[in-house]
């Protein structure tokens, strides 16, 4: 599975061995604990990517740059400053030196990046009173189990689902160009879920974080693609 990090985790990781575990970080840019994460100078290539246009706000784009930089040194055993990051065709950040994935997700300064040997993405959403659920993005057979739910509970449960199939679509390497909702979600009773791409028979296993940053609750997920025969 996926070993959740948050800011108060990192001076232990720092003397870690690289790791095999995929690591998954949600934390606060602006808080004082991440200021080793965002020290490595940005490339030429970090700037040309910051200028494309992208879902997250790009005025937090070079930490969650530099953060994810230094994970993937810190996952790998490098040198953060030998890290090189860029976009591959359909927009996903992929790593240039060395042999592991990431995923990106950012919300103005709250970001999450996780790292693994195998494919994996990760997202992130900050759940607010007034979230609707969106049903064009779900599966029937997620609308009925939705349909059980009311207020908070269901809001929740709807963005469980909806992060679980962005992250899932992030590991596929497909992102939002497949239909989110011929992706379906089961929740098994430790609260995580089976996701599966209808039209193919994918499958994946979804690990979920909550935290609270501001007073604002945020979900995030995680997925790993199985590894390879």
């Amino acid at each position: 599975m996926v070993k959740w990090l948050a800011a108060g985790d990192l001076a232990a990781l720092t003397h870690a061995q690289p790791a095999d575990e995929p690591l998954a970080l949600v934390a606060d840019l602006r808080d004082p604990l991440i200021l080793p994460l965002l020290r490595p100078a940005p490339t030429s290539s970090d700037y040309d990517d910051e200028r494309r246009p992208g879902a997250s706000d790009r005025g937090w784009f070079l930490a969650r740059r530099a953060a994810t930089r230094s994970l993937v040194a810190l996952f790998t055993g490098c040198d953060a400053d030998d890290v090189v990051i860029g976009y591959d065709g359909p927009g996903a950040p992929r790593v240039k030196s060395g042999s592991c994935h990431v995923s990106v997700s950012g919300r103005g300064p709250l970001a999450a990046i996780a790292i693994a040997r195998d494919p994996i993405g990760i997202d992130l959403e900050i759940q607010h009173s007034d979230v609707e659920v969106i049903a064009d993005v779900l599966h029937p057979e997620e609308m009925t189990a939705l349909s059980a739910l009311s207020g908070e509970p269901a809001r929740r449960r709807f963005l469980e689902i909806w992060t679980a199939k962005e992250a899932f679509l992030k590991a596929l390497g497909t992102g939002l160009n497949i239909d989110p909702a011929t992706v379906v979600s089961r929740f098994e009773e430790d609260s995580s879920a089976a996701l599966f791409l209808a039209r193919d028979g994918v499958s994946a296993q979804a690990s979920f974080h909550s935290a609270i940053f501001d007073g604002h609750a945020v979900i995030a997920s995680c997925v790993r693609l199985p590894p390879h025969d």
